[in-house]
């Protein structure tokens, strides 16, 4: 077995109503964020997702980077409209 098939089964795994429960959002929320790729998930059986600790991780670290960036151009609109 390898590193990352290992990692995958030890890794720990979130019911959607966890990963809502974490966010702050409701459990439709965290579907949808799976449905569009936004969030990884594992399949289990037929209507069964489970959301590994990384995959949260990955979530969150992108979408941080995402607001940093965001709040970086928004002082720079801030900044130009008062200079002004």
């Amino acid at each position: 077995m390898t590193k990352e098939a290992r990692r995958m089964l030890e890794e720990p795994k979130f019911r959607p109503e966890e990963i809502a429960e974490i966010l702050g959002i409701d459990r439709k929320g965290v579907i949808r964020l799976t449905n569009k790729l936004l969030m990884g998930y594992y399949q289990v059986g037929l209507r069964t997702r489970r959301i590994g600790q990384r995959h949260l991780e990955e979530y969150l670290t992108r979408t941080r980077a995402k607001a940093r960036k965001m709040s970086k151009k928004r002082r720079a609109e801030l900044s130009a409209i008062l200079d002004k």
